[in-house]
């Protein structure tokens, strides 16, 4: 029962991922219904994040507090209206009102699967669960890649995301009706006075460890929000002279060593000596397979295709952070504790993703050149230079992180 009420909720992160990166496909058609240059469309898709990483540790507590199955219903038909509010929206204000609808119901999406997996599901499988987890969002990304785009094409992109807004309400009748409140609480938990919940929220604030966590997960997540969630198929369509269906699939091969990373990492967890070591040692070889992607278009297609599988599979490792995350923090606080540590992961993409538009404008306009399509690999080139720097950050943040005790 535990695993089939955990995959319920585990649908809904899955949607919500495609629902997140489905702007990646859209990029010529948002850019003519709406007029956009290239630093208004990051911001677009920005708005997304920007209401997911503030609502990320209300959502935690209001999950500590609620039931999971009313907050996650009700945050799905939050996704599904946002989605549909793109399609009717007559300008950039509404379209980004809509974006930000989205994020704020996918707030509670991972966390709510964490928590459900925290009190059905033994406490021992819990990193495999958050591998899982990923596997389930990372599901929707690849969704929300190349099939997304063949329908886009086939169908216009106003009638996919017409169709896939409905697909949520059918996902939100699902959740309603299967999901429930964990064993040992039958009941909503006792009332706690916006004092308690404040105290709550310090006890998580003021531990270290938990901002270095969550700032390392935030520099890792931070190139994979910016780059493969938005801005990758255009350059690899310029770079390597593909077609946008092509690119998606090309790029659909980053989620998929995600996919493979992350159940992989959690069920790895118990039998690595050195956690902490290997994630040093995966970020490093991911900065170097990322600067391969980035700035080396010399190699063939199939060699391109390896080191896009391996540098999904290398990033995935951290997610181990919400694994160090949970075994520093009781149940009680688990939900602000995950909260807090989402928020500053997903912060990355609420900078970078228009910083990278920006960039991009910026070196356009220095050669004379301001409409998209006519971009030029070495615009990307210096837009892309600050991504390699987060996993330069990120590698540092290691040697100050110490392993929590825990019976995981």
């Amino acid at each position: 029962m535990g695993w089939f009420i955990w995959g319920i909720a585990a649908l809904f992160y899955s949607y919500e991922f495609t629902q997140r990166v489905a702007p990646s496909v859209m990029i010529p058609e948002l850019i003519a219904a709406l007029h956009l240059d290239a630093a208004a469309l990051g911001s677009l898709s920005a708005y997304y994040f920007y209401t997911y990483a503030l609502c990320q540790i209300p959502a935690g507590m209001l999950i500590d507090r609620y039931s999971p199955r009313h907050m996650l219903t009700l945050a799905i038909l939050l996704v599904s209206a946002g989605g549909l509010a793109l399609v009717y929206s007559p300008s950039l204000f509404y379209a980004k009102a809509s974006r930000a609808l989205i994020g704020a119901g996918s707030a509670f999406a991972f966390i709510g699967c964490l928590k459900l997996a925290q009190h059905w599901i033994p406490k021992h499988r819990f990193p495999f669960v958050v591998g899982l987890t990923n596997l389930s969002g990372t599901l929707g990304a690849l969704a929300g890649g190349a099939p997304l785009a063949f329908a886009v094409h086939y169908w216009g992109w106003q009638s996919t995301m017409t169709l896939l807004s409905f697909l949520g309400l059918v996902l939100a009748l699902l959740i309603f009706s299967f999901v429930r409140n964990p064993r040992e609480e039958p009941n909503i938990l006792p009332v706690e006075t916006p004092i308690s919940l404040i105290k709550h929220l310090k006890i998580v604030m003021q531990d270290r460890q938990t901002w270095i966590f969550a700032f390392y997960g935030g520099l890792v997540v931070a190139p994979i929000a910016a780059f493969v969630e938005l801005w990758s198929l255009p350059f690899l369509s310029l770079a390597h002279n593909l077609s946008r269906e092509k690119a998606a699939f090309l790029n659909s091969l980053i989620f998929i060593g995600i996919a493979i990373g992350a159940p992989t990492l959690g069920w790895l967890y118990a039998k690595i000596k050195s956690p902490i070591l290997f994630c040093r040692i995966a970020t490093t070889l991911a900065l170097l397979s990322l600067y391969l992607i980035l700035f080396t278009h010399s190699m063939d297609l199939s060699h391109l295709s390896v080191i896009l599988l391996l540098y999904g599979f290398l990033t995935s490792n951290m997610l181990l952070c919400f694994t160090f995350v949970s075994m520093r923090h009781s149940k009680r606080f688990s939900g602000a504790a995950l909260g807090l540590t989402n928020m500053v992961v997903m912060a990355g993409g609420a900078l970078f993703q228009p910083l990278i538009g920006w960039l991009l404008d910026l070196s356009a306009s220095h050669s004379g050149v301001h409409t998209f399509n006519h971009f030029t690999v070495e615009d990307y080139h210096f837009a892309f230079t600050l991504l390699p720097v987060c996993l330069t950050l990120a590698i540092l943040l290691t040697f100050f992180m110490k392993m929590p005790h825990s019976d995981l």
